[in-house]
């Protein structure tokens, strides 16, 4: 769990210097203090949905397969709520905003994935014919 809390700090890092550097090459394109908590926000969910998903490899395959899509549903979920929130809240956001949330949503994801594919590998190599 700690390789992963490295991970994702430094993704997260990587994603916050990306969003400095096209609002230098784009002019048009501000930064708004919801891209910075949108990314603290996706970096606790990702670690928390993590944390959830290796507990339920280490337990038996039924039990993870119902909490990949239980996680899948609480980090969907959670992010509407948010997303919702604050478009309720700040009348002047502007479609830029809501993009970028949907981009970091799925890079996030994408990054949670591919960090879960080493801790199942064990158990796909144990049991080929699965």
């Amino acid at each position: 769990m700690k390789k992963f809390v490295i991970k994702i700090s430094l993704f997260s890092l990587f994603l916050a210097f990306s969003l400095f550097g096209i609002n230098y090459i784009i002019p048009k394109f501000t930064i708004v203090p919801f891209y910075f908590f949108s990314i603290l926000f996706f970096t606790a969910l990702t670690t928390l949905v993590y944390s959830m998903l290796v507990r339920g490899i280490n337990k038996n395959n039924k039990q993870f397969i119902n909490a990949f899509y239980f996680t899948t549903i609480i980090r969907l979920f959670g992010s509407l709520v948010v997303v919702l929130i604050y478009f309720l809240a700040n009348k002047k956001s502007s479609l830029y905003e809501a993009v970028v949330f949907i981009v970091l949503y799925f890079l996030y994801t994408g990054f949670e994935i591919v960090n879960l594919f080493p801790t199942l590998r064990p158990e796909i190599e144990e049991n080929p014919n699965k």
